[in-house]
């Protein structure tokens, strides 16, 4: 690995309904086999979610075919029984029965500082984040119906300079 870090979406996300009131997202990605993770906000990926039960996530990885990669995959079921009557659910206008969500799922590379300050501390080094809307249809006979769509997320650089907090001495 030679200190690589990357995360790349590799694939399209898809939606399957788990049960009656449970939906399962999968995002396949490529990545350098490190420790992984996955984290859920709202759309606008920094504030999470009011109640941890909207969303459950975790990764599953499988050695990729390349040395040093993995096939990753970032699972987050969907319970929309208790979605379905919060500020997050959007209902849908044509008068259909349904509605839709939108939510930020971030999949992430990390470091255990095992020796350092935070010894429990993960620290986040490479991340992939996908803004998803997730639209569930309702039918007659009481069955789930999911499309999920990945729209792009918007990406600011930002530059930080930690000049003034260096001090180097020559011996």
């Amino acid at each position: 690995l030679n200190g690589e870090w990357y995360i790349i979406n590799n694939g399209d996300v898809t939606a399957d309904v788990f049960s009656s009131d449970s939906i399962n997202l999968s995002l396949p990605f490529n990545a350098s086999d490190r420790d992984h993770g996955s984290l859920i906000f709202t759309k606008d990926c920094t504030t999470p979610f009011d109640n941890d039960k909207y969303f459950v996530s975790g990764t599953t990885s499988s050695k990729s075919t390349t040395d040093s990669f993995i096939d990753l995959i970032t699972n987050v079921t969907m319970n929309v029984t208790l979605l379905i009557n919060t500020a997050y659910w959007n209902v849908f206008n044509d008068g259909s029965s349904g509605g839709w969500v939108e939510l930020c799922v971030e999949t992430y590379l990390s470091l255990n500082d095992e020796k350092k300050l935070n010894p429990d501390e993960e620290i986040i080094i490479a991340n992939a984040t996908n803004l998803l809307n997730v639209s569930v249809s309702f039918s007659t006979d009481l069955s789930l119906e999911a499309n999920v769509n990945r729209e792009e997320s918007v990406t600011k650089e930002v530059i930080v300079d930690y000049s003034e907090y260096i001090k180097a001495y020559e011996c």
